[in-house]
């Protein structure tokens, strides 16, 4: 092949290329919304997509246009709701030994570890409320801690105080202490019913 003819398809290449090039640029500015007007070009952007838009409209196959959504194991302070406790057996213990769920003496060793309550029958449900966990904290008295801690129900609390509310936890004594700022837990179960938040 001679050196002109090479020449030739060496121009040929490279006025391909911008035209190539061209046909971008016009896109881009497409894109971007320009304009000509009259004998000048006259650069008009209306309405310009935010950056983040053209990344989705560049990359419609990644993760932007799927993004995580992050969940939480508890609910949100909204959906925290009032109830009252109050708490039976020994200072420290169980409540009672097993309950009306029929745990036995399991509500004393892992997992329940004695952080049980009885639910009053908005919470047992006739049984089918029993191993039902829900955080419960107390803000109102000047003796609480403010802190959370998980129960389960392991129990019924039928009668008395559990039916005057909506929503009561009869908690074990080690439950309802927990819910004290450290060295009050004897005066705070000296309340009587307690005002409580509580969430699943």
């Amino acid at each position: 092949m001679s050196s002109s003819r090479r020449r030739g398809n060496l121009y040929l290449i490279v006025i391909l290329l911008i035209a190539l090039l061209s046909m971008h640029i016009l896109q881009v500015l497409s894109f971007l919304g320009v304009s000509r007007t009259g004998t000048t070009q006259e650069l008009r952007i209306s309405r310009m997509k935010p950056f983040s838009l053209v990344l989705l409209s560049t990359f419609p196959s990644t993760s932007f246009s799927n993004p995580i959504k992050h969940s939480s194991p508890f609910s949100p302070a909204a959906d925290w709701q009032p109830a009252g406790a109050t708490w039976y057996g020994s200072r420290n213990g169980s409540g009672s030994d097993g309950g009306a769920c029929g745990y036995g003496d399991l509500v004393g060793k892992p997992p329940f570890s004695s952080m049980v309550t009885a639910g009053n029958p908005n919470l047992f449900l006739s049984g089918k409320g029993c191993g039902a966990c829900y955080r419960v904290k107390c803000t109102n008295n000047s003796m609480c801690s403010g802190k959370s801690v998980v129960v389960t129900i392991t129990d019924e609390c039928p009668g008395g105080p559990c039916l005057k509310e909506t929503i009561h936890f009869d908690l074990s004594g080690l439950a309802f202490g927990s819910l004290a700022v450290p060295g009050k837990a004897d005066q705070l179960m000296g309340v009587g019913v307690l005002a409580v938040d509580y969430t699943r």
